[in-house]
């Protein structure tokens, strides 16, 4: 088994069932899917059969069930990384298979290529299925769209797999590993979240009122918007909806909303494509010197807990803009330290780390004194004023 071709073989025959499992999962999904596809269908057509005018719900139909047929593809290539490299987190396993008679780099070619083809043969199915009952409404459907759409799905899907692969493959537990992706999923909502907070429109009830910001912040928002997790998926769906969909692409309003739309795809794809090769590039040399000996030891990487403890509580202090969440993050960021670094013994890197964040939530602490100040004293000249025209009158 010196060849790529032979490991390649071993590996796929060994994990063929749980490609089976996989696939089986997303059919059902997928037959759950063509339902709700033919009832949409159907009630689309009566409501012109008994008004006359296209169905505003049918548009939104038409949203949740293409989201959903993306969302699988969004599963699978986070849970792919874990299911394909979750071997290499047992110091046993991995002094194990670094003895085989393969190269590293082979080793690693043949697990990534490996998930890739396990991705694309089960969104494939789904997608010959979705898009089989979708061409049967060719009245409502431009059907040529629905390859393009395929394609960049793939595109975005491949490299969301690499960048999960490659912060995956930064923890030397599995529990580690998996931190780091949950960490790094949600670091990219938290500039949306800190832009809010500076200007005043960061709701915490269910959603962000991005719209009401002002120009500057607004496209900043939109580009940020733009290349948070799944977020491509979401924005290259409302393209291709809106050009799939023969009856709304000619309204106005659609057409705005398309072009915006497009803006924000566009960005989300060409960031995540530049991203997915930076990672495959970075996962190949930090793979060539793994060590065994760090298996199954402390996490040091430095886009592990070292970045993510200190940028987390950093940001919800700036988010919050509150001393008591200040008190209570560095309470918390000193709590995790300890966790990560299994000791109370706390190293030069975490205390110079707190001291920049207690910098930091003084600064938001006098920040939001004067704000309070100047809201006090501006409510005290508007009562007073009112209070003057009172008596003059």
């Amino acid at each position: 088994m010196k060849s790529f071709g032979q490991y390649f073989k071993y590996h796929f025959r060994s994990t063929f069932l749980r490609l089976i499992i996989m696939m089986a999962i997303v059919l059902v999904v997928s037959f759950i899917n063509i339902d709700g596809i033919i009832k949409m269908g159907h009630r689309y057509i009566s409501y012109i059969n008994e008004y006359g005018i296209p169905n505003g719900h049918y548009v939104e139909s038409m949203r949740v069930i293409l989201g959903d047929y993306t969302t699988i593809l969004a599963v699978l290539c986070t849970l792919m990384p874990i299911l394909e490299f979750y071997g290499f987190k047992s110091r046993r396993n991995l002094d194990t298979m670094f003895t085989l008679p393969v190269s590293r780099t082979k080793m690693l070619f043949a697990h990534l290529l490996n998930g890739w083809i396990h991705i694309m043969l089960a969104f494939t199915a789904e997608a010959v299925i979705i898009f089989a009952a979708l061409r049967q409404q060719k009245e409502l459907i431009d059907e040529s769209f629905l390859f393009g759409y395929y394609f960049v799905l793939l595109a975005v899907g491949l490299a969301i797999y690499l960048f999960f692969s490659f912060v995956f493959s930064q923890g030397n537990t599995i529990i580690d590993g998996m931190v780091f992706m949950a960490g790094w999923m949600f670091a990219f909502v938290m500039p949306f979240w800190i832009v809010e907070a500076i200007n005043g429109d960061l709701r915490f009830y269910g959603y962000v009122n991005y719209t009401a910001s002002n120009t500057v912040s607004y496209w900043l928002l939109r580009i940020i918007n733009s290349v948070v997790f799944y977020s491509p998926f979401d924005k290259i769906t409302a393209v291709f909806q809106e050009l799939m969909e023969i009856e709304s692409s000619y309204t106005s309003n659609s057409i705005k909303n398309m072009n915006i739309d497009k803006i924000e795809s566009n960005i989300g794809v060409a960031f995540w494509c530049v991203m997915g090769i930076i990672c495959l590039v970075l996962l190949y040399f930090t793979f060539k010197k793994q060590r065994v000996e760090k298996v199954e030891d402390i996490s040091n990487s430095p886009i592990g807990y070292k970045f993510l403890i200190p940028f987390y509580v950093i940001s919800f202090m700036l988010v919050a803009y509150d001393p008591l969440i200040v008190v209570i993050g560095v309470i918390a960021m000193l709590v995790a330290y300890i966790v990560y670094r299994r000791t109370f013994k706390i190293k030069k890197w975490d205390i110079i780390m707190i001291g920049i964040t207690i910098v930091i939530g003084i600064g938001v602490g006098i920040a939001d004194y004067v704000i309070e100040s100047n809201r006090t004293v501006g409510a005290g000249v508007y009562l007073c004023e009112n209070v003057f025209q009172y008596i003059s009158l």
